[in-house]
């Protein structure tokens, strides 16, 4: 009977209890929101920091690379004409010379002597050709000897000119400006004809031989920019053009030769040096954006556009080529427009951003 009574009673008191424990907890909770610290009151959404690019078109097409090698326009080996011995260096090894600069001269004395006795031949012929065109005023001489001496006075011009031009390969000049090697030679020291004596190299103008594929040959053409690097010089990247296209596949490789002009005044480039080369085959322009800067819902690409009072705004693009970390897109974007590159998981569309930095 009292069980009965105790179960009566709980089931008459079990709702108000329940009303009772929810009040507790509102008034809990009210207690510590009116007593929290001011470190945790609710502040409104801070503006989200993020940096953004600059849409513009680019240069856009397959990166190819190669490895070439650097060569002088003007470059050789000046090699003496006759045998002899070398009588006078007039230069010295890494010396600039301009064109037509003695370099050096063999032993002549021979050969100087010979010319002498030229001019002494002709100088008589000369007398007697006047000599017989006086008395041929007279009759006194047939026509045909004076012919025949108007022809050894022509005779003799040749050997004397002829003297003179062996006498002229007795001293070597520049044929052009350029810089000697660091070839050693000395007086008294005894060279064959023909024996390579000095090297001379222009270092003013020099080009770069590279080769590629051939299946790329109708993707480059004459004209086309290139990048050249050096390994001596990290920091330099020359830009350049394609000059040349060998009109030969070599059919070993099956490589093609291409070559591309370099001006440099101011020397830091040498002949024999390697070259990096990068270019762009089919190249084109595009509209280009980090790869980061993309979201995706679904199968749709997305970015966010930065707009006036730094408002970011959400656009669908359609994607095209990826080259490394960068992606061209083909429609969605224009130029002039800035789209977030880095910090897109913490923007919302129609959201306030922050710009830390604008451009890469």
């Amino acid at each position: 009977m009292f069980h009965a009574f105790f179960s009566g009673s709980l089931c008459l008191l079990l709702p108000l209890l329940k009303q009772t424990f929810k009040y507790t907890i509102a008034l809990l909770l009210c207690a510590v929101v009116l007593y929290m610290p001011s470190s945790f009151a609710f502040e409104p959404r801070a503006q989200p920091l993020v940096r953004t690019v600059l849409v513009e078109p680019q240069a856009w097409g397959q990166p190819l690379e190669s490895l070439g090698t650097v060569y002088a326009n003007e470059q050789v080996m000046l090699a003496n004409r006759v045998n002899g011995f070398i009588e006078q260096v007039h230069v010295e090894p890494g010396q600039k010379v301009v064109p037509e600069q003695l370099l050096f001269s063999l032993e002549r004395a021979q050969e100087q002597a010979r010319l002498v006795e030229a001019q002494v031949q002709l100088d008589d012929a000369q007398r007697q050709l006047a000599e017989l065109s006086r008395l041929a005023k007279r009759q006194a001489v047939s026509a045909s000897a004076l012919q025949a001496q108007q022809a050894l006075v022509e005779q003799s011009k040749a050997q004397l000119d002829a003297a003179q031009a062996t006498l002229n390969n007795f001293r070597v000049h520049a044929p052009f400006g350029g810089v000697i090697g660091l070839e050693s030679i000395s007086p008294g020291q005894y060279f064959r004809r023909g024996f390579d004596v000095l090297s001379l190299t222009n270092l003013d103008s020099l080009y770069v031989d590279f080769t590629l594929p051939s299946k790329y040959l109708g993707q480059i053409q004459f004209g086309q920019s290139l990048a050249l690097s050096f390994d001596a010089y990290p920091e330099q990247v020359v830009t350049t053009e394609i000059a040349l296209i060998d009109p030969v596949v070599d059919a070993h490789s099956r490589n093609v030769r291409i070559r591309t002009h370099l001006a440099n005044p101011d020397h830091r480039l040498r002949p024999g040096m390697l070259a990096r080369v990068k270019l762009l085959a089919d190249e084109r322009e595009a509209i280009t954006v980090p790869t980061s800067s993309l979201f995706y819902r679904g199968a749709q690409a997305f970015v966010f556009v930065v707009e006036r009072e730094q408002t970011a705004r959400q656009v669908a693009v359609e994607t095209g080529q990826v080259i490394g970390t960068t992606t061209a897109i083909v429609s969605g974007l224009d130029p002039t427009q800035w789209v977030v590159s880095e910090g897109i998981n913490k923007v919302r569309d129609g959201g306030k951003v922050r710009v830390q930095e604008q451009g890469l």
